[in-house]
């Protein structure tokens, strides 16, 4: 690898990374002491998960809670990502919302390099491997151009572009570390499967007992971050493995071994996993309710655009050239699109990673084009190609940054809301129930690690009747034996009512006798619950 292709590939990291912090640098530049930024400018509502894991590590915890629900249960060993990142948080005395910010840049870069080595791994010329790599940094769908000829309605599906993360490699960078420090792993595993698929056996060696560890312990720390991402490596690599056997061309036993690792180092996590989602039954619910299925297959098509466009028209050079290695990323991909779809529910999760072997194939395709033309003219069509795969992307950060400078509820809290919740974490502790609106119930325990009787659509438990008796707590029509009793059966301690509360109905809390005044700031209060 020469200085220059260094350099390219330290240039698109950059690129990529700056692209990405643009919302939030301009979030955190345009907030006043009256709106404070909230930290991010998407899926509002699994930031503040993630911030109350944090939230638990900083509190010296490893033991992960489900802090969006009033129900007692015994912590568990999940979400240790986000868990670890708070003892950081803990041990650097940095803020949370940094600390994650740090590890969305960090485990970015992270995920860059990998991708960088992987498609390194099939040797590919220098065009196809810069081409490659600038698809992963940037390209997307073809959203905004749906966006423009057939807009979603309110109850319609948008293009996946600007909503499924985890087909999208430069908006799993934007948004959440955890999506990129898992691909970082799965593309790792897939590397050490890819440079020991030819035979003959090597034997047992040093090197490969080495491999084999590497590879335990990368599936290991994948599992810990997302369980059901093994699958979407060791399915592929299996199905491999027996086509080949079919074939009668065989793979390297130490294929198989590292195979074998793979599946060794995930066991634990996943057996642990299944004995607390069956034992537990607030871990149970919260799986039931963890609902993501795919959209119809047009949404994928057009979520991927321009990049499986060019996927089909180099699959043939990309096979020619590449041989087994290129059959292996090929079952990858089919068989990703097959676990879309299977009947589970969490179908989209596995698109996670599906997007770099796409780009890769796609490198070719486009290599093949440029081919086709003179050099200057390649050069400036290639450029333009890229330039519209990435439009989305593009979109979505002017979007967002522009969102950010205008001061956007959806991005940035009040000061009174902010002040109310912070007497509460000083006055207060973490295992006193708050009973607030959705909006509100989302953001204390991110910023106090404080429990909720609602507050996230998939970790509060039975998450419509919640969100029903919180809605009938605050409607003037609703008898006080009615509200006392919701207040006795989740053992609230602290009524937080303002704006978002007034908006579910009149109930005044300073006329119940139950409720007492302990804090107010502007158009916001905190009572206590007094026990009748």
């Amino acid at each position: 690898m020469t200085c220059a292709d260094r350099l390219y590939v330290a240039v698109v990291i950059v690129a990529a990374l700056t692209l990405s912090a643009a919302p939030y640098v301009m979030g955190y530049a345009a907030q006043t002491n009256d709106a404070r930024f909230s930290g991010a400018v998407f899926d509002l509502d699994d930031y503040h998960s993630h911030l109350a894991k944090m939230q638990q590590g900083a509190q010296g915890e490893w033991l992960y809670h489900l802090l969006f629900t009033p129900e007692d249960h015994a912590g568990a060993y999940l979400q240790t990502f986000y868990v670890a990142l708070g003892h950081l948080a803990r041990a650097t005395g940095l803020s949370l919302p940094l600390v994650y910010q740090l590890a969305r840049i960090v485990f970015g870069a992270l995920f860059l390099v990998a991708a960088h080595r992987f498609i390194a791994a099939f040797q590919p010329t220098r065009t196809v491997h810069r081409l490659a790599l600038a698809l992963v940094a940037f390209s997307s769908g073809l959203g905004w151009l749906v966006q423009i000829v057939a807009p979603a309605g309110p109850n319609g599906i948008s293009p996946i572009d600007f909503w499924l993360i985890d087909a999208n490699s430069f908006f799993s960078i934007m948004i959440f570390p955890h999506f990129t420090a898992a691909m970082t792993l799965l593309l790792e595993i897939s590397i050490r499967l890819i440079e020991h698929l030819e035979p003959p056996a090597l034997g047992v060696s040093t090197r490969g007992l080495v491999a084999c560890a590497i590879t335990a312990l990368f599936a290991f720390l994948l599992t810990t971050i997302h369980p059901y991402a093994i699958a979407i490596i060791i399915g592929p690599a299996m199905a491999f493995g027996v086509m080949q056997l079919i074939r009668r061309r065989g793979v390297s036993a130490r294929w198989w071994w590292l195979v074998s690792a793979a599946m060794a180092g995930a066991a634990p996590v996943l057996l642990y996993s299944v004995i607390v989602f069956i034992g537990d039954p607030v871990f149970q619910q919260w799986a039931v309710q963890n609902i993501t299925l795919s959209p119809p297959p047009i949404f994928y098509v057009l979520g991927f655009g321009l990049v499986l466009v060019f996927a089909l028209l180099g699959v043939r050079r990309f096979v020619r050239e590449c041989s087994d290695r290129a059959v292996f990323v090929l079952i990858w991909i089919g068989v990703a699109c097959v676990m879309l779809y299977l009947p589970v529910g969490i179908q989209r999760r596995f698109a996670e990673g599906l997007h770099v072997p796409l780009c890769l194939v796609a490198a070719y395709g486009l290599a093949r084009l440029s081919e086709r033309m003179s050099a200057r003219v390649g050069f400036v069509v290639i450029n333009f190609i890229l330039a519209l795969a990435s439009m989305s992307n593009v979109y979505m950060v002017i979007g967002y940054t522009t969102l950010a400078s205008m001061h956007s509820e959806k991005f940035f809290h009040p000061a009174d809301r902010i002040a109310a919740i912070n007497w509460l974490g000083a006055h207060s502790s973490p295992d006193e129930t708050v009973l607030a609106s959705e909006s509100v119930g989302s953001l204390i325990p991110a910023r106090i690690g404080h429990r909720v009787v609602l507050g996230h659509w998939a970790e509060t438990v039975d998450y419509g009747g919640k969100h029903a008796e919180v809605a009938a707590f605050f409607d003037a029509t609703s008898a006080d034996v009615e509200r006392q009793a919701t207040l006795k059966r989740f053992r609230v301690r602290y009524v937080y009512h303002g704006p978002d509360e007034h908006a579910l109905g009149t109930f005044d809390p300073s006329r119940a006798p139950y409720l007492i005044q302990t804090f107010r700031a502007g158009d916001v209060t905190i009572y206590r619950v007094e026990s009748p």
